[in-house]
């Protein structure tokens, strides 16, 4: 399907597998599909940073804050969390 929360959603199921590279696919059609839907983003940094990539992990968290998500401060402060754990 062309809709990317269907992409999202499955990876999500392999994400709390911990199939990280599956994730990530997904995750990356739906960014293809909408790259203008932050919350892909935040995924993308979880998946990476788990997998172990911390730069391709920085870049996801660092492009979540950048567009930011209306009602969800905090999760933009946790993602600068991230971004300065992983920077060390």
């Amino acid at each position: 399907p062309g809709v990317e929360q269907f992409y999202t959603n499955l990876g999500a199921a392999y994400y709390f597998r911990s199939e990280f590279d599956k994730d990530i696919s997904l995750l990356l059609i739906a960014q293809r599909l909408r790259p203008d839907h932050s919350r892909i983003y935040y995924n993308l940094g979880h998946a990476y940073r788990y997998k172990g990539d911390k730069q391709k992990a920085i870049a996801a968290y660092r492009r979540y804050v950048q567009m930011g998500e209306k009602g969800e401060e905090a999760r933009v402060e946790k993602a600068k969390e991230f971004i300065k754990e992983l920077s060390k």
